[in-house]
């Protein structure tokens, strides 16, 4: 009678290609449809930025912080949106991270990596009093206009809510 538990050095290993074992991986994962899917491209992207290093696109290939450095700023270089390299690199975090947990891999460089270029300026200017009595009075011609939108702007006014973001 042959054992019905496999161990999962039988079926994962450092060898295994990061797509397979990112398929073992959604077996224990809560995902959904569209989570894997975006896993499953970043997944893949990745793999293909291997291959064309010409090494293989295994578990073991993406164990090296440097490759995983020059796979960053490649995408840097290509013009890729910071947030999309940072969902990148933490989707292949959590694939590294689990297989670490497991003894499969000994490092997650995606963990130990940063994208270069992170954006820590405000995503708006500060407003000034002048700034925001235009807005309070702004909020107030609307409402004579119909458009109630005052009650959420004055809380963000009278607040400080937001005013330095």
């Amino acid at each position: 009678m042959t054992d019905k538990f496999q161990s999962i050095e039988e079926l994962v290993n450092s060898e295994t290609t990061l797509s397979h074992a990112l398929l073992f991986m959604r077996e224990h994962r809560y995902w959904s449809e569209t989570t894997f899917d975006s896993y499953q491209y970043d997944v893949k992207l990745f793999e293909t930025y291997l291959v064309q290093q010409e090494l293989a696109p295994t578990l073991d290939s993406g164990q090296h912080l440097s490759l995983v450095h020059k796979w960053i700023v490649h995408q840097k270089e290509n013009d890729v949106a910071y947030k999309t390299i940072m969902r990148r690199v933490a989707a292949l975090s959590s694939l590294y991270t689990f297989y670490k947990d497991l003894g499969i891999v000994k490092t997650n460089a995606f963990k130990a990596s940063s994208v270069p270029g992170e954006h820590s300026e405000a995503h708006s200017r500060a407003l000034d009093m002048d700034d925001l009595k235009k807005v309070y009075k702004a909020t107030e011609a609307l409402k004579k206009e119909g458009v109630y939108i005052d009650i959420p702007i004055k809380l963000l006014i009278f607040t400080g809510l937001r005013n330095h973001a």
